[in-house]
Formats: C-alpha cells, sequence, structure tokens
C-alpha cells in the first residue's frame, strides 16, 4: 500500500493512551458528545456525473436530522476536494472521473471522518431516539471508530455483516486514513485495467470502496469467528444491531431520490466505473 502524506495534520502521537492522559481524554469525548454532539453529525451529496452534470436536490433526510440536530452539517464535493488534494492532486482528477455516485460517497465520507471527525450517516438514514446517540459518541472514548454490525443480515453464527451506512470515528484518525489508502489503492488499481481495456471491466463497490474493504482490512476468523484484529482491538469499537432497535438512527428510512435501475448494485453491472481520461 502506497503511504501518503497529509500537507498540514498535525498527527496524534499514539491514539492508545493509558492512566490518567486515558481517563482526560475520555471525560473529553464524553462531554463533546453531550454538549457537542449536533455538530459532530453530517452527511455528503453528490450530483450524478452519468447525468450531465445535473445536480440533484438534497436528501430529504438532512431537514428531519436538523429538526432536532441543527448543526448537523451537509457536505458535498467542494468540500471533500481540498482534503484529497492534500492526499496528491492526481487523487482529485481520479475522484472527479468516478461516475457512480455512491462510489465517491465511500471515499468521502472516509475523507471528512478524516479531517473533522464525528458521526457519518447516509443520506437515507433518519433520525432516531437522539438520546441513544450519546452512547455511540461514548464508544469514541475509548476507541478511534466506531463500526455497526447488521446482525439481521448474519448468514450463520459467528457472521458478521459491516456496514458504512453510518460510522463514528476520531479526527486525525490513522485507522481512518488506513481505509482511505486502501479505497484509493483499489481505485487506481481498477482504474488502470479500464484504461487498458477496450470494454467493460467487470468491478464491485462494495468491494473497491465499500463495508467488504472494512471488513478486509480490520476484522479476521479466530477459533471460527469473526474478530477484531490484534492491531485494531482497542481502535476499533463493533456495535452489533438488531433490526428493530434504536441506536439514535434509522436505517433506509428515505429512499425517495432513489430513481429506478439508477441504484450502485444495477449500474456496475454494465456501466464503466470512470470516465475517461483527458487527452494530453
Amino acid at each position: 500500500m502506497t503511504a501518503r502524506g497529509t500537507p498540514g495534520v498535525q498527527w496524534p502521537i499514539e491514539p492508545r493512551t493509558v492512566g490518567e492522559q486515558r481517563a482526560r481524554e475520555e471525560a473529553s469525548w464524553l462531554d463533546s458528545a453531550r454538549h457537542d454532539r449536533d455538530d459532530m453529525i453530517f452527511t455528503f451529496w453528490v450530483h450524478d456525473t452519468a447525468e450531465d452534470g445535473e445536480a440533484e436536490d438534497a436528501p430529504q433526510g438532512v431537514a428531519a436530522w436538523r429538526e432536532n440536530h441543527p448543526g448537523m452539517s451537509l457536505y458535498s464535493d467542494a468540500d471533500v476536494l481540498p482534503i484529497l488534494d492534500g492526499f496528491g492532486p492526481t487523487w482529485v482528477d481520479l475522484y472527479r472521473r468516478i461516475r457512480i455516485p455512491a462510489c465517491k460517497s465511500d471515499l468521502a465520507r472516509l475523507l471528512l471522518l478524516f479531517r473533522f471527525g464525528g458521526l457519518y450517516v447516509d443520506s437515507h438514514t433518519g433520525p432516531g431516539n437522539a438520546h441513544h446517540l450519546v452512547k455511540v459518541f461514548a464508544g469514541l472514548a475509548t476507541h478511534e471508530v466506531v463500526l455497526f454490525d447488521k446482525m439481521w443480515e448474519h448468514k450463520h453464527m459467528n457472521d458478521i455483516y459491516i456496514m458504512n451506512s453510518v460510522m463514528c470515528a476520531r479526527q486525525w484518525s490513522p485507522v481512518i486514513k488506513l481505509l482511505i489508502d486502501s479505497a484509493l489503492d483499489n481505485l487506481q488499481e481498477h482504474e488502470r485495467k479500464e484504461h487498458e481495456a477496450e470494454g467493460y471491466v467487470p468491478y464491485n463497490i462494495f468491494v473497491l470502496t465499500g463495508a467488504w474493504d472494512i471488513r478486509r482490512n480490520f476484522f479476521e476468523m479466530r477459533n471460527r469467528k469473526h474478530v477484531v484484529k490484534p492491531a485494531f482491538a482497542d481502535r476499533v469499537h463493533l456495535v452489533g444491531l438488531e433490526r428493530d432497535e434504536d441506536p439514535g438512527f434509522v436505517l433506509y428510512k428515505y429512499y425517495a431520490y432513489r430513481k429506478e435501475g439508477r441504484h450502485w448494485s444495477e449500474r456496475q453491472a454494465s456501466e464503466r466505473l470512470f470516465l475517461p481520461r483527458c487527452s494530453q
């Protein structure tokens, strides 16, 4: 994996702290969760580059979130591109040429979590019990990243089903940077294949930039059970969700923006992922 710098970033010395330092850190995160959580919630929205660049209306879920969390942020490409440029200017061109918004969104949420920290929620996700969000943010008192497991999707005992529809992370998390690097490497490799091929090259966004890449990086099978890899055991916190549980958000509540035949899983079956390179 290619190492990438991020100009202007003051890296934490070591995210795994002990003793008094860790106690102060945990208290700080809990205080932020109680008092500043509105400013720590955000989503991302991007227009469809395969439809002549015509922008769509902001997702309806944003208005619902802002009823109880007025500080909730809505980010776009304009916010993401300067962050990505810090990883190297060539990545900006690669990102701009991604045709399918869901793939852009996968990378954008990681970049925004890295730069700002907080709670990312997909545009289809609605607000739940606001008091339960404190428990979500409390996970950042002891870990860099909080992930969620859709337990009702398990195929067998000891299975996991990681999602990236909702993710929580500390600002400047090296764990999140690892995911950014992995996604960029995957995208770069697939773009190379498309550039060298004349026709369609099969791919899966879920694997390139989605939840599968998170699972691959952080989890392993041990004693017939999926567990967090030892290197991330005290840095990545996994929260199991039941189907009818309200952890402070409601999945799949707003899908008015979805158009028939335009879901990423349908489009990736026949469309190239990237627009062609510009002639020099």
